[in-house]
């Protein structure tokens, strides 16, 4: 990973975290449980998932974010398109 960074006003962003803090990462690579977002974005709390991130570059608050390099896998299968439970993200190819 090049860079990431979280930009907010106060620590009180943190309970609106998925509005109120913007982040910004480059070239990133790893994964991330859906259970570890969840403790943010509740209602992502029953996914079974987990997102691949490949020299992905990551911009933006969670609401609105930007993204290019990433991959949802599930339990089951792997997703190609974008996924509907993350309505306002922004795949970049």
């Amino acid at each position: 990973m090049d860079e990431y960074a979280m930009e907010y006003a106060n620590a009180a962003s943190f309970s609106n975290y998925i509005e109120d803090v913007s982040m910004t990462g480059t070239r990133m690579n790893g994964t991330v449980d859906m259970k570890s977002i969840s403790y943010f974005a509740p209602s992502l709390r029953r996914m079974k998932s987990v997102i691949s991130l490949r020299d992905a570059d990551v911009k933006g608050p969670v609401k609105d974010m930007s993204v290019s390099g990433l991959e949802l896998l599930s339990v089951a299968s792997r997703l190609s398109s974008t996924p509907s439970i993350l309505p306002s993200l922004k795949l970049k190819s």
